[in-house]
């Protein structure tokens, strides 16, 4: 995936991630700015990065499903080994709206069991 300068379009980007925010804090709607924190936090406390890899893939008009499939390893010692559901939507060709759906147990196991 290739991360290009802001447009008009992007700055009205969602990106949702799924799960009860009560039991998991990372659960809920983002805009460009707060991902873009989460996802520096997240690298901040990887080893080499995080290994994304598409399984399958389908767009039809505006719309595309994307499965996936993660792997990185923490500083702590954890292994993050995830897999993603990613429902996107396009405007004008760019990123309108993402909904990842995830393995929310295994992301707090993982990013936030103390």
């Amino acid at each position: 995936m290739q991360i290009r300068p802001a447009t008009p379009a992007d700055d009205d980007a969602v990106w949702r991630i799924a799960g009860k925010k009560e039991l998991s804090p990372a659960a809920g709607d983002y805009g460009k700015d707060r991902l873009g924190r989460l996802f520096d936090r997240m690298l901040s406390q990887l080893e080499s990065g995080l290994q994304m890899t598409v399984l399958r893939s389908i767009g039809e008009g505006d719309s595309l499903a994307v499965e996936v499939e993660s792997s990185g390893d923490l500083k702590n010692g954890r292994r993050y080994r995830q897999q993603y559901h990613f429902a996107i939507e396009l405007r004008d060709g760019k990123i309108a709206a993402v909904r990842e759906y995830l393995d929310t147990q295994h992301a707090f196991e993982v990013w936030m069991r103390p």
